[in-house]
């Protein structure tokens, strides 16, 4: 697992804004100049304490740096991808973003069940 991290660090240290830009062009995101340069400080500056810290991460917090479009595909980009990790992975973990993304209430029994409903009905991402 250490080797799998140290792979994606490395990875991510070496993007570039035209990678980065290219990617969200792709999932119909157009950032501005000042947009592109923020994900690419944070990036650069947090990206292995979000690794080594995913379960903390509140990507609200980060709202102010982006249009309020953006924004909200970012987060829809963001939870679709913790979707397929956590079809990946199984624990307390996975039961946590599941719980901060979608619903406090949220059993763990229900949580891997609500992902397959979801993927199988396409539902939007959204709190």
């Amino acid at each position: 697992m250490i080797y799998i991290k140290n792979l994606i660090i490395n990875y991510l240290n070496n993007l570039d804004a035209s990678t980065i830009n290219d990617y969200f062009v792709k999932n119909n995101i157009i950032l501005s100049q000042s947009e592109l340069d923020y994900i690419m400080t944070f990036i650069k500056k947090d990206g292995n304490n979000f690794l080594n810290n995913p379960h903390i991460f509140n990507i609200d917090q980060y709202q102010n740096h982006f249009s309020k479009e953006n924004f909200i595909k970012i987060k829809n980009l963001y939870k679709e991808a913790l979707i397929k990790y956590c079809l990946e992975h199984s624990g307390e973990e996975v039961y946590g973003f599941l719980r901060q993304l979608f619903d406090d209430s949220m059993s763990y029994t229900d949580s891997r069940a609500f992902v397959i409903d979801w993927l199988n009905h396409g539902y939007s991402v959204g709190k």
